[in-house]
């Protein structure tokens, strides 16, 4: 089991949706409980909290991780940097006996990359961005250090490592040691799985697919419904860019103004509105705290009557307080619709689906189920014309072709037969080009019109003093016969015999299970292996190290490989020691066993 701790829902969801992407089984829960999942991904809800109320509560998650013996846990932290992450992660070493710490929060795939201590934003510093408005965490500043600094006086130096590529990310997770304990963004997890666990991208995004009510709860001041702005008298707004030009009635309230009746909103859902819950005011010291409540209200309204069957919520403050007002602990991860946006299932209410995002993602294009007909049957019509547009195209081929080749036999005729046509008699240089009358018949004799084309390319023929042929008609017999003789012989096959029937060896089987799955490592043991490594190059600064040093391995030794406890039997060999010749081969009872 694989333990991920996040400090907010949203980041608990993107951490899900990687290991779901990458085949695995995956659950979100509030309050750590074993279970059988690949992968568990807990939210500690503390990026809210005090440096001390964040810490204390960490240690308290990581200590109950611990006693359930995971194979390995990762610390989540927001890729800007929000957030008590300093006391966290020092909390979470301390618990899990860590002599270092390592914080990659670049997240490459979303332009944040961290160049020389700088963290940017498709290239713009932090403090330039709407992230510098925060109303909880306002970056003020884009020296990470800082960003860390500012939470809280650090007891120690912890290094956050500077990428901006995936290869970047690799680098780094192939120079960790097993003693650090490793931190970042997703896009670092999602490296990890990779060079850790052999593990790549198995599921592939799915629609985001809308038939059903839908309730959207943007509590972000970044989120789409934030970005509206100007709404109606009426509520009603249009988001052709999300939804596309069919889009049905968006129906948009405030919840810090508007009295909002839940029998109401039941009714528009059940007529095929979506509504969009926001809340721009309210009062007291605690006021963005207070607006993520009045929206988790009235979405736990709707919960209750049963009428909600697809949640969407837009930032992780906003996701933890209507998971807590809905009393929800524990989610079966289902399907990844985007970068960070995930789909889940409660386990207390099957019936309706949780979709989470971060608050500065975007969504993805939101289809109705018609939509999604109408582009399948786009997409086969797109592919009945190309497919009608590739057989004239083969049909014009075949016509240029058919012309070509009467014209190519007009020029022998006019310049060549007259010497070269004789069938009865002996024609000059012993060569008659009567008998050629089409392609068929010049492929016969490929050897022959190699002749051809080497006197004819070469000025050679016709004759000078007879030479009648012009260069126009020289280039098209030379290019003609060029493109003759590239086609492939079907006629020149020699028998052989029957091949010889020959099987796998195990390395070969080996081979291609890694492959088709996509491992770095080995499927199992081999005895013989040699150890390897690619360490020693660093990407990021494009350099070789002036010495490094290689292991070595007692013959038989163990690795890490991803069934150490199966294997096939070795292999006999042939002379000189080959293993894959098929005449040597034999399978035993054993094998055959092992095979199957």
């Amino acid at each position: 089991m694989i333990v991920v701790l996040a400090d907010d829902f949203s980041g608990a969801a993107e951490a899900a949706g990687v290991a779901c992407r990458h085949g695995l089984s995956a659950e979100v829960q509030s309050t750590f409980v074993p279970c059988d999942a690949d992968c568990v991904v807990v939210d500690t809800n503390s990026r809210s909290l005090s440096s001390g109320e964040a810490s204390d509560r960490v240690s308290q998650v990581a200590l109950q991780v611990c006693q359930a013996r995971p194979q390995f846990i990762y610390k989540k932290v927001d890729s800007v940097l929000r957030g008590h992450v300093a006391s966290e992660v020092l909390a979470i070493a301390k618990v899990l006996g860590k002599e270092r710490v390592m914080i990659v929060n670049a997240n490459p795939s979303h332009g944040r990359t961290v160049v020389n201590g700088c963290l940017k934003i498709n290239g713009v510093p932090i403090d330039q961005t709407s992230f510098a408005h925060d109303p909880e965490h306002p970056r003020r500043s884009c020296s990470v250090s800082t960003l860390l600094a500012s939470v809280e006086p650090l007891g120690m130096t912890i290094p956050v490592e500077n990428a901006c590529t995936p290869a970047d990310l690799e680098s780094i997770a192939n120079h960790a040691g097993e003693q650090t304990l490793l931190c970042g963004a997703a896009d670092f997890f999602a490296t990890i799985l990779s060079v850790r666990f052999g593990l790549a991208v198995r599921r592939p995004f799915s629609p985001l697919i809308f038939e059903r009510r839908m309730m959207l709860a943007c509590g972000s001041t970044v989120g789409s419904l934030s970005r509206v702005g100007g709404l109606s008298k009426s509520g009603q707004r249009s988001l052709d860019h999300w939804f596309g030009p069919q889009s049905p009635e968006i129906l948009v309230i405030d919840v810090s103004y508007a009295q909002v009746e839940p029998a109401m909103l039941s009714e528009r859902m059940n007529a095929g509105a979506v509504v969009g819950l926001v809340a721009t005011q309210a009062a007291g010291q605690s006021a963005h705290q207070d607006r993520m409540w009045m929206i988790a209200e009235v979405v736990r309204q709707q919960v209750a009557m049963r009428s909600v069957d697809q949640l969407l919520v837009e930032g992780g403050r906003t996701a933890s307080t209507v998971v807590a007002a809905c009393q929800w602990t524990r989610f079966s991860v289902d399907a990844c619709y985007g970068d960070g946006i995930v789909g889940m299932t409660p386990r207390d209410d099957s019936a309706i689906e949780l979709v989470v995002k971060p608050g500065s993602y975007a969504w993805p294009p939101h289809h109705s189920r018609h939509s999604l007909v109408d582009t399948a049957a786009a997409t086969l019509a797109k592919a009945v014309i190309s497919a009608l547009l590739l057989i004239v195209w083969l049909m014009s081929r075949t016509t240029v072709a058919s012309e070509l080749d009467i014209a190519t036999f007009q020029i022998l005729e006019t310049h060549c037969n007259h010497c070269h046509g004789l069938v009865d008699e002996d024609p000059a240089g012993e060569l008659s080009l009567a008998k050629f009358n089409s392609r068929r018949s010049v492929l016969s004799q490929r050897s022959t019109w190699k002749r051809v084309l080497e006197v004819v390319e070469g000025h050679e023929m016709p004759p000078a003093e007879d030479d009648s042929l012009n260069e126009v008609d020289r280039r098209t017999l030379v290019d003609w016969t060029k493109g003759v003789l590239a086609e492939p012989d079907f006629g020149d096959r020699t028998r052989t015999g029957k091949p010889t029937l020959r099987r796998l060896t195990r390395l070969e089987y080996n081979n291609s299970v890694r492959d088709l799955l996509g491992l770095r490592t080995d499927v199992f043991l081999f005895a013989e292996r040699l150890p390897f490594g690619k360490t020693y190059f660093n990407p990021v600064t494009a350099s070789m190290p002036s010495s490094f040093a290689v292991s070595t391995r007692e013959y038989g030794a163990k690795y890490p490989v991803f069934l150490p406890s199966a294997g096939l039997p070795a292999d006999s060999r042939a002379d000189h020691g080959f293993s894959n010749r098929g005449d040597a081969q034999n399978i035993s009872a054993v094998q055959l066993q092992q095979y199957i």
